[in-house]
């Protein structure tokens, strides 16, 4: 997991960064980003360790870059959303229940949250970004989220209880977002040719053309992740 804070991170308010490893590997290779890594340990039953070690650092780097481009979608979240919604100034995975089917609504604890939540949706950004000519650069995410729990109350949840990850509601549950890009080395604007779509934390990249899109997700339907912040930036040493 990674948070953009130097100190003060928590899990709940970090993203996955990477894949797992095997609990034989010693070591692992994650892309550089400046903020806080995170590190739970998890048994052969898919239970996590309750603390979490940590490391952080500022991202030093021998070689100096600039700016190219930055796209971000925070506050207002315009692009197109698949199971995702913009409420009060943040992305979160859209509720499950329809207006229709409210019983009693005077008795309704999250209109939003009706139902539960997707476990799964997809954010596909506003804009891309055009470089004007194939380049060399450097693409980077920064994102801040923190996972919440609207159903804090135990006839508020849904989800089988042996699958709940914490019973008093006192630890963040399971919710991510993933950045995910396609690159192009034509005009974006024309016809291009995309590549497939690939995981995006921090890579570099030689193209024109890009596009992203964020998968929201949550392994349990009473937790829901607000992200209020979504930014992309393109650089290029200099």
């Amino acid at each position: 997991m990674n948070s953009k804070l130097l100190a003060g991170a928590t899990w709940g308010g970090s993203v996955s960064i990477g894949d797992a490893v095997g609990g034989h590997e010693s070591s692992v290779a994650l892309p550089l980003k400046p903020g806080t890594y995170l590190a739970k340990a998890i048994d052969s039953s898919g239970i996590r360790s309750l603390t979490f070690s940590s490391v952080s650092t500022k991202d030093a780097t021998v070689l100096a870059f600039g700016n190219l481009d930055t796209i971000s979608e925070h506050p207002n979240f315009p692009g197109v959303h698949s199971g995702t919604v913009a409420l009060d100034d943040a992305l979160k995975l859209a509720g499950v229940g329809l207006f229709d089917s409210i019983p009693d609504f005077d008795a309704l604890f999250d209109l939003d949250s009706y139902g539960g939540v997707n476990v799964s949706g997809i954010y596909d950004f506003s804009a891309g970004i055009d470089l004007g000519a194939v380049k060399r650069c450097r693409l980077s995410t920064l994102i801040t989220a923190l996972v919440i729990n609207p159903f804090n109350l135990i006839d508020h949840r849904t989800a089988m209880i042996d699958s709940w990850e914490d019973f008093d509601g006192a630890a963040a549950g399971d919710g991510d977002i993933i950045v995910e890009v396609r690159e192009t080395d034509d005009d974006p604007g024309g016809s291009p040719t995309w590549s497939a779509w690939a995981r995006l934390d921090q890579a570099e990249k030689n193209a024109r053309g890009f596009d992203f899109r964020a998968r929201l997700s949550t392994t349990d339907p009473a937790y829901n992740i607000s992200v209020s912040e979504l930014t992309i930036n393109a650089e290029e040493v200099v």
